[in-house]
């Protein structure tokens, strides 16, 4: 008894002891009210400095509650191989976790590290800093995009005009277009004096500057007006669609069929480029699969087959792809479903939808979203504030 007694005490007097000492600490530190969450529950990994707050002020502390770094920074986020970001007077620089300045507070935003180098912006101006803080490309560039780092490319525009640099900041690609895209399979479009062409990763003109627009384009081909007519190139610059029509519809050929402008009108043509559907529609995109072709009349998008019978009557504003055996249609600004039959399965009182996936949809009705099958039977209750949120 004597000894159960001596063992509840001393439990009591350790505990004490916990609650003093982290009394004491808390008092030393006169801290905001809203530290004590931060202090208790903060997912710093273990070893990591905790953020503590005061008078709006962000500060470190170490794992004992000691500090380190007096609240003084209005940001400081989460550390990464033991730095990370911070504000300080509205300028950005790096710490470590012993609050040791690493890059100093001179830039108006530092990105998060790639590559092994941080983006960092000066004055609306652009360049790039090592780990170590030190400077690697100036801040001379008013758009810098890394799309392209890992193969070397960084893309920079200084004085309206693009071109491409290196990681150490030597120009690989002048800056001489007035807009140019990321390189594919070694070959990029580019707009220069309002003319559109193609170049190499060395700079060579592979297509000339000739064209005055450029519309949908891959690896194979490219969609491209000239003199006021729309055609199609390949990558070394051949004609594969004549330059012959007003417009071109960006899907190209699907199922042996172009959709084409001539006049004013849209119709569709072979590969021979004969007339197959007659000129007649306010647009026309492309047949399916299954020998749809969504076009326009009237202000009004609806499906025909090879021979101009409606399928689907014009009776939408806008018509989508087939998924799962019934098309999103949108009619008066509401979203509804439709079959190949033409019958609408489910009418057009939703607010926004989505295409249906192995038979449900994601639809919005008055403002929340929920779910539905294609019976219309409601799978998931409208309650949610964004699609995202199941």
């Amino acid at each position: 008894m004597m000894i159960m007694k001596k063992l509840f005490l001393s439990a009591i007097l350790i505990v004490s002891c916990q609650i003093n000492v982290h009394a004491v600490c808390l008092n030393k530190c006169e801290y905001d009210k809203t530290h004590l969450s931060s202090f208790y529950n903060s997912n710093s990994r273990i070893g990591e400095p905790k953020r503590i707050y005061k008078n709006g002020k962000t500060g470190l502390v170490d794992q004992n509650g000691r500090t380190i770094v007096p609240c003084i920074y209005s940001f400081i986020g989460k550390f990464n191989d033991g730095v990370t970001i911070a504000c300080k007077d509205k300028k950005y620089g790096v710490i470590d976790t012993k609050g040791h300045v690493v890059v100093p507070f001179v830039y108006d935003y530092i990105f998060s590290e790639k590559f092994g180098m941080r983006l960092v912006e000066k004055n609306k101006k652009y360049g790039y800093i090592g780990l170590d803080g030190k400077e690697i490309i100036p801040c001379i560039y008013s758009m810098i995009s890394d799309k392209m780092i890992s193969e070397g490319f960084i893309q920079v525009n200084q004085n309206d005009k693009y071109g491409y640099i290196d990681k150490k900041g030597k120009i690989l690609i002048p800056l001489i277009y007035d807009l140019i895209y990321p390189f594919e399979d070694g070959k990029a479009w580019a707009k220069k004096n309002e003319k559109w062409g193609c170049i190499d990763k060395k700079g060579n003109e592979i297509i000339p500057f000739i064209y005055d627009g450029l519309g949908d384009y891959d690896k194979d081909v490219a969609q491209v007006r000239k003199s006021g007519k729309e055609g199609f190139i390949d990558t070394n610059g051949k004609v594969i669609i004549p330059f012959v029509y007003e417009r071109i519809s960006r899907y190209g050929f699907r199922n042996g069929l172009l959709g084409v402008k001539q006049g004013d009108s849209w119709g569709f043509v072979d590969k021979d480029f004969n007339v197959i559907i007659p000129f007649k529609y306010d647009d026309a995109f492309y047949f399916d699969d299954e020998g749809y072709g969504f076009v326009k009349m009237n202000g009004k998008s609806g499906c025909i087959d090879r021979n101009g019978n409606i399928l689907i009557p014009f009776a939408y504003d806008s018509l989508y792809r087939f998924n799962d055996g019934l098309a999103l249609a949108v009619k008066d600004g509401y979203y509804g479903y439709v079959d190949r039959s033409g019958k609408e399965i489910m009418k057009c009182i939703f607010d926004e939808a989505e295409d249906f996936k192995s038979g449900v949809a994601k639809v919005c009705l008055k403002g929340k979203w929920g779910a539905i099958n294609k019976n219309g039977i409601v799978i998931e209750k409208f309650i949610h504030e964004f699609k995202g949120d199941f």
